[in-house]
């Protein structure tokens, strides 16, 4: 089978530092969140955490939702939303 999310995965794994400023920026510039400022430094940790498993889980063979692989990730992505509404 081949790699269904190569693309993504190369970006997360070789571009890494610029995806992570294009959502840090965009969550910025976000109408949905809480109307509040936000320091891009707060948030780069959790974005570096969640782009390092996303990108390592969409490598391996057979991920799709739901794959054990991305089991990682849920979590990562869990407590990034449990931080961020506690802040």
């Amino acid at each position: 089978m081949a790699q269904r999310f190569a693309g993504a995965s190369a970006a997360l794994l070789d571009r890494r530092a610029a995806v992570i400023e294009r959502w840090l920026t965009g969550y910025g510039r976000s109408l949905l969140r809480l109307p509040r400022s936000v320091d891009p430094r707060e948030l780069h940790g959790i974005a570096e955490t969640i782009a390092d498993a996303l990108g390592a889980a969409l490598a391996e063979p057979g991920c799709a939702p739901g794959a054990s692989s991305l089991r990682e990730v849920e979590k990562r992505v869990a407590f990034a939303g449990g931080s961020l509404g506690m802040s």
